[in-house]
């Protein structure tokens, strides 16, 4: 679950074995701004992969900067994440590389992370991704169908294309395209650029709150997607409607439904909330425009969304163990 994480923690200088003594830390160019600090890459000898150490030589000061998730597994294991176990196996071999205590990088302040997972799916499940419309009140940016954003100053979730990323990066064009025929890779994460984000506060301070959390931090994702980012079912064709007759207030509710289709459900919310009178009723406005519109929709595209919902929690349930 734990991916690219910023980790502040106190070092003091007279416990320090010295770390240009040690084979898997590598001294490597630091820039003008860190001209306080000495930087190392920490290899890991498994993988080849590095993080950051920044080293103060005048205070306890030191921080650690990277993918935990990569560091540990290698690059060429883009799909796998860390589950609760190879977290703490992870911090450990961190630790006897350093030449630092476990509870001083256990206990350390997080100053960013990134918790998330990645899940396979069938490329008929993709649209997933454009499905997902607004996340509270965090601005929404979309790349194409492969990628969604919502941003706001603490956090950020995103979800994308996985197995796109990789393929574009490792794969000619003809080998990604047959890949990609059946195959999609859903990456599900939630960026925490301030642990004081209302929604994680008190339990991603250090690794050790993210630790004890872990389960509660996996089911929170899995809501996330399930229940509190809103959604247009894309997936399938709409019903077709009937010869018979209808009232005026179906006939309102067609009309409707047909210019969202037309012209998108968030123009349409943009519309209908500039035009209304009253402003305490925009959220009203939207919550009856989107049962509107989901009445319309044949239940194929909800079976499609209920199958990913299960896959999703079957790997948020695996990366508890």
């Amino acid at each position: 679950m734990v991916d690219n994480a910023n980790i502040q923690f106190m070092w003091p200088i007279n416990e320090r074995s010295y770390c240009c003594g040690r084979k898997y830390l590598i001294r490597s160019y630091s820039s003008a701004s860190d001209s306080f600090y000495t930087t190392y890459n920490v290899i890991n000898p498994d993988t080849g992969e590095n993080l950051r150490l920044k080293v103060s030589e005048s205070n306890p000061n030191c921080y650690i900067s990277g993918s935990l998730r990569k560091w540990f597994y290698g690059k060429l294991a883009a799909s796998r994440d860390l589950n609760k176990t190879n977290l703490f196996k992870c911090i450990k071999l961190l630790s006897e590389l350093i030449g630092i205590s476990l509870g001083i990088l256990w206990n350390g302040n997080i100053r960013s992370v990134e918790l998330g997972m990645s899940v396979h799916l069938k490329r008929n499940q993709e649209l997933i991704i454009p499905s997902l419309l607004t996340y509270g009140r965090l601005k929404r940016k979309q790349i194409g169908i492969e990628t969604v954003e919502f941003t706001g100053t603490k956090k950020s979730f995103i979800c994308y294309d996985k197995l796109e990323e990789v393929a574009k990066k490792n794969l000619s064009k003809k080998i990604r395209e047959k890949l990609k025929k059946n195959n999609f890779i859903l990456r599900l994460e939630h960026k925490i650029k301030a642990p004081s984000a209302p929604e994680y506060a008190g339990r991603v301070n250090s690794l050790k709150d993210i630790y004890r959390n872990w389960e509660n931090l996996l089911d929170n994702v899995y809501f996330t997607l399930k229940e509190k980012v809103e959604k247009d079912v894309l997936f399938s064709s709409d019903l077709g409607l009937s010869s018979g007759k209808y009232t005026q207030t179906e006939m309102i509710y067609i009309y409707a439904f047909r210019g969202m289709k037309t012209n998108g459900m968030n123009n349409v919310f943009t519309f209908v909330n500039s035009s209304s009178k009253f402003r305490s009723k925009r959220s009203g406005n939207r919550k009856k425009l989107l049962e509107i519109y989901n009445t319309y929709k044949s239940n194929e595209g909800h079976n499609i969304l209920n199958d990913i919902y299960q896959k999703v929690w079957n790997r948020a349930e695996y990366l508890k163990s």
